[in-house]
């Protein structure tokens, strides 16, 4: 799902392009006729390639090939011979070259309609700015290339037509380079991308409206996102088995907390983060816990929007942490003595309340026949 989400955050530029480019090169050496000819199969050949592999974008493309179909249609219907020499040779890469500076002139209301149709905001945005910077290169060219067409054809006094030439080829190699070198950079940054952890960033009502990965979060002191966490409260009777968070780590260092927390990875269902997070610290396989609350939290890294679990303690050999970790069975009573102390993270200060609230927690202790056993019982 990950590697999904960021190929559709990054979906290569050239890929909008390349028709329309297609059809013009063709069409200054071979003619309109093989403009089309060549140009045709090819949209055909990537609106199947999107479709199968970029579904959610489709829309999108979409619009890139109906720019392809007015270039081509623009340039078909010209009559070059009321057109004087030299610009009736370049007419093609100047009705482009209009289309691409409306792009960078509308790029608000072109964006908005490009998030409206796709329903994927953050990933839009990101090609939408990509598409730009890569226009921009295009169109530089395309300017470069005409000028310098123009200015041969009318002035040039000896080897005009092989200058001319010159400046083709010129144009042609600077095409397909721009065309390499985004390809390569696109899968480039995917790669790279890929190693990061990225999170989900959500709203006040936990929603996902966008990613950023996590040392660009944790590090940004003009704003805090707010991220989904899991957090899961383990006990047994009236006593809660907490771990101590690491001196190095970025969030709460040094303090006690729950059992289980971590982040809600991008593209991680609630589920499958409680399961990641029991394996990766405890090496358990199997956890079933029970949901009791949702809240929002802000620390002084990032907020967080919390799905708060409990769940009834494993066996001891169960709750054994991964090294270098700290952990304690801690009583009703010795929490509270040490409630205001400063050893204990936010979270868990604010978790104990609900917990004690809910009335899952017993006064004395038990063998786990308690109040959260019955429901998890009754959830099987």
């Amino acid at each position: 799902m990950l590697k999904k989400y960021i190929s559709e955050s990054f979906f290569n530029p050239i890929i909008h392009v390349l028709p329309i480019v297609t059809f013009l090169l063709v069409e200054d050496f071979y003619g309109l006729e093989k403009a089309w000819i060549f140009s045709i199969p090819l949209v055909i050949l990537l609106v199947g390639y999107v479709l199968v592999s970029y579904k959610s974008i489709f829309r999108w493309y979409m619009v890139s090939v109906s720019v392809y179909f007015f270039v081509g249609l623009i340039v078909s219907y010209t009559h070059f011979e009321e057109v004087p020499v030299p610009y009736n040779m370049v007419i093609g890469e100047l009705v482009a070259l209009l289309f691409m500076l409306f792009l960078l002139v509308f790029r608000k209301a072109i964006q908005k309609l490009v998030v409206s149709i796709s329903n994927k905001k953050l990933s839009m945005e990101n090609n939408m700015d990509e598409l730009i910077r890569t226009t921009n290169t295009i169109a530089v060219i395309f300017a470069a290339f005409s000028l310098s067409y123009v200015l041969v054809y009318l002035f040039a006094r000896e080897q005009k037509m092989l200058t001319l030439n010159f400046v083709y080829e010129a144009y042609t190699t600077l095409l397909v380079l721009v065309f390499l070198y985004e390809t390569i950079r696109v899968f480039a940054v995917r790669g790279n991308l890929l190693k990061e952890e990225w999170l989900p960033i959500v709203n006040e009502n936990g929603q996902e409206i966008g990613s950023i990965n996590y040392q660009t979060s944790i590090g940004n002191e003009q704003k805090k996102f707010m991220h989904p966490v899991v957090r899961v409260i383990v006990i047994e009777g009236n006593r809660i088995f907490l771990r101590k968070n690491l001196c190095k780590d970025d969030i709460n260092p040094d303090c006690w907390d729950n059992a289980i927390c971590t982040h809600i990875k991008l593209k991680e269902g609630v589920a499958g983060c409680v399961k990641r997070a029991a394996a990766e610290t405890y090496g358990i396989s199997e956890i079933n816990p029970v949901f009791l609350a949702n809240y929002c939290i802000e620390n002084s890294c990032e907020r967080q929007f919390v799905h708060l679990f409990i769940s009834c303690r494993f066996s001891d050999a169960d709750l054994q942490p991964d090294a270098g970790s700290q952990v304690k069975w801690w009583t009703i009573q010795q929490i509270n003595e040490e409630l205001d102390s400063g050893i204990f993270t936010e979270n868990f200060l604010k978790e104990y309340e609900l917990l004690l609230r809910s009335g899952l927690i017993d006064s004395g202790r038990c063998q786990c026949d308690c109040k959260l056993r019955d429901e998890i019982e009754g959830k099987k």
